[in-house]
């Protein structure tokens, strides 16, 4: 199927009745539903983001309560991006396809940032033994594209393709602080109170603009059990020359000894990094 075809197709996705299996060969599967509340494209985007933040599939029901879309409308949509291959079915309901995959890698910033990031990881993991993650700029979110393992992490919550708060989290700090002041108010202080995530989350506006400022001034970001209970994260961050932003950094439980050593491997591997960027 060509583009055009996935586009038109798409365009046509309705809300009508729901059925326990996909609809009949030959259907009118998707009839214009001129009185849609919200764009097409829109609800295709929640559906497919519903999917990605679990690590398993999930049914209609858990899609409706995710979405608060209509039964109608996500049973139906769900089936026509099964055809498309941006999503997949199995017995335990809908999960994200692979074809979402072979589109996401094709973005050139991400490519060239993984690419250039991978020695770099594999330095900052040798010398700490923790895990380690790469995060970019996006949507006003730290985006973890790329990470490194380790038997002792598998225990830590696995976030690539997440796109994480910045001003809870090591890598989101680490991109907060690299930025300009005007951008990092807006990104930060210009939809309202800031979302306490954890007991030990800094909401208060003035507290965080002076740790950001400390984390500009050290050039390391740590983000102690602000997003997840037990876990800590260190990173380091920098702007690229196209005006995006980049944080590299390390993952472990909050009394590891690894972390002892952290510091300087996550400065020296984003001061590499940076190098190879810009």
């Amino acid at each position: 199927m060509g583009t055009d075809q996935v586009d038109a197709t798409l365009l046509n996705i309705g809300a009508e009745d729901v059925a326990v299996s996909p609809p009949a060969e030959g259907a009118d599967v998707f009839p214009e539903h001129k009185a849609s509340r919200e764009p097409v494209a829109q609800r295709i985007v929640v559906t497919l983001e519903a999917c990605a933040s679990r690590q398993g599939a999930m049914t209609i029901v858990e899609l409706v309560e995710a979405t608060g879309l209509a039964k109608t409308t996500v049973h139906r949509m769900c089936w026509k991006l099964v055809e498309l291959g941006l999503l997949e079915h199995s017995s335990r309901g809908f999960c994200v396809g692979s074809k979402v995959f072979a589109l996401a890698a094709t973005n050139p910033r991400i490519s060239q940032l993984r690419v250039a990031a991978i020695p770099h990881l594999v330095e900052l993991q040798r010398r700490t033994g923790a895990m380690v993650n790469l995060a970019t700029l996006s949507g006003g979110r730290a985006l973890i594209i790329d990470a490194l393992f380790t038997e002792r992490s598998s225990r830590l919550p696995k976030l690539v393709g997440h796109a994480l708060p910045l001003h809870c989290t090591g890598a989101g700090k680490a991109i907060a602080a690299a930025l300009d002041l005007e951008e990092r108010e807006r990104l930060l202080f210009g939809g309202g109170p800031l979302p306490s995530v954890a007991k030990s989350t800094i909401v208060q506006p003035g507290l965080l603009r002076r740790h950001l400022q400390r984390v500009a001034e050290t050039g390391i970001a740590v983000a102690d059990g602000e997003f997840l209970p037990g876990v800590k994260a260190l990173a380091a961050g920098f702007r690229l020359r196209d005006g995006g932003a980049v944080a590299i950094g390390v993952v472990e439980a909050w009394n590891s000894q690894t972390l002892r050593a952290a510091p300087a491997a996550v400065a020296d591997a984003a001061a590499a990094l940076r190098r190879v960027l810009n």
